[in-house]
């Protein structure tokens, strides 16, 4: 940035105009009166700009630079859902996990036990004839590795399988689905729809703005002795769909 200094006008002469007795360079303007402006409108003017200038960015703000601009705001990229799906050999205690509502049925040759959990997921029991769980939840440490036969991360399609001994086959396939807002709030229009005409188990859970933090919806069915199991879990943070289903049918011989 270039200097200016309050020269004498009888010191700018032809072989001094580039360089003064201190060896600086001197800024010679065209108006010879600025020269005699009082110091402190010189600063008043200097710290006029200075404010112009200045750009205050928001509180928490995060400016990122890259080669195509000099400044650019990031933005959030959309993240995984987060839900797993996991299998065990065995009933895990229900006090491991928050649930919001809980509901126990007969099925055939089983007793089933549904809960849904408190965020988001859902926990299917099923004992009799073969006992086994189907947990979908947010993984986390607390849960044990006793008894675990597969997890499943929720991105994208997915299938498993299982011979429950040589009677029964357990079958799994999931989904996940980000979705706009118009077909956010389409699905959760739907899912309650659902639930109501098929006597589900329902979640709903919103924020002070009234809108959905989450909604699952969790149905079961007998069919043929065949259990049938669907769940419905919306995520508000995300915008996210997952959605399960699962058969325990006898194997035909």
């Amino acid at each position: 940035m270039k200097k200016s200094y309050n020269v004498p006008q009888e010191a700018v002469t032809v072989e001094n105009q580039r360089r003064c007795a201190n060896g600086r360079r001197i800024e010679i303007r065209p108006n010879p009166e600025k020269f005699s402006e009082p110091a402190a409108i010189l600063n008043r003017k200097k710290s006029m700009r200075r404010q112009k200038s200045t750009v205050k960015m928001p509180e928490g703000a995060v400016v990122k630079q890259n080669k195509e601009s000099t400044m650019g705001v990031h933005h959030k990229k959309p993240r995984s859902a987060g839900l797993s799906v996991l299998i065990y050999d065995r009933i895990l205690h229900p006090e491991l996990f928050a649930a919001d509502v809980r509901r126990a049925r007969i099925m055939g040759d089983f007793d089933v036990n549904l809960w849904l959990l408190t965020g988001g997921g859902h926990m299917a029991a099923i004992s009799g004839a073969h006992t086994f769980l189907e947990l979908a939840c947010f993984p986390n440490k607390a849960l044990p590795e006793r008894g675990l036969i597969e997890k499943l991360p929720c991105k994208g399609d997915k299938q498993f399988d299982l011979a429950l001994g040589d009677d029964y086959y357990y079958y799994l396939a999931l989904n996940e689905e980000h979705v706009t807002e118009a077909l956010f709030e389409n699905s959760v229009t739907e899912m309650l729809r659902l639930a109501q005409e098929q006597d589900g188990l329902v979640a709903h859970r919103k924020n002070d703005l009234g809108r959905t933090e989450y909604l699952s919806v969790l149905v079961t069915q007998l069919h043929r002795r065949a259990i049938h199991i669907e769940g419905f879990h919306l995520l508000g943070e995300v915008r996210a769909l997952i959605r399960t289903q699962s058969i325990l049918e006898p194997i035909r011989r």
